[in-house]
């Protein structure tokens, strides 16, 4: 499918495409809802870039690629769930999807560009099967709570281990111990004992 020319907010994809092309749907204000049938197994670039209106779309189960800005500024997405069959998503492909809120990923592994789902600040629930993929969601709601989930706790582990030490005489930076006279100069790191 090269271009999309209608007006119409639901639209299904006759079952005989198997690409739909870059630039596709862009710009389509008036689309709510679209159905790719079993079949497609590319989404181009910028496919649907900046269809507002967009709150639902029906991926098949033969999808293996979603180009790089493909859903970009589709401000109605709410849920999206993707097929196992998906097995690469580009750079920015969901950029910018405001009211995002929900993400079921695959169960196989998905080669994923950073920033996919960047500027989806409503992005909380994501059904992640591999942890490290969370490099993806950068910028999302979610990556932010738990960059800033991560950043707590190794702050609590990093303020526990400074008390260890005090209590245990050794410099708080290093773990060394200290030495001279008086003890206040750490024998690892030469920083003068803080406490």
């Amino acid at each position: 499918l090269e271009k999309y020319k209608g007006a119409d907010t639901v639209v299904s994809i006759p079952n005989t495409v198997v690409q739909i092309g870059d630039d596709a749907f862009r710009g389509c204000v008036c689309l709510e809802e679209v159905h790719i049938p079993e079949g497609v197994i590319n989404i181009g670039f910028s496919a649907f870039r900046d269809c507002k209106s967009l709150r639902k779309v029906t991926f098949p189960n033969s999808l293996k690629k979603i180009g790089g800005q493909a859903f970009e500024h589709c401000e109605s997405l709410v849920e999206l769930s993707f097929p196992d069959s998906l097995s690469q998503i580009e750079q920015n492909a969901f950029i910018a999807c405001c009211n995002l809120i929900r993400v079921k990923m695959p169960n196989n592994h998905v080669s994923m560009c950073c920033g996919v789902f960047d500027h989806c600040h409503k992005l909380v629930d994501v059904d992640l099967p591999d942890p490290s993929w969370r490099y993806a969601l950068s910028g999302s709601r979610y990556y932010n709570e738990y960059i800033g989930e991560q950043k707590r706790i190794e702050e609590e582990r990093r303020i526990r281990e400074q008390e260890w030490r005090k209590k245990a005489n050794l410099c708080i930076h290093c773990g060394g111990s200290f030495k001279g006279v008086f003890q206040k100069v750490c024998s690892k790191c030469g920083k003068a004992k803080s406490y």
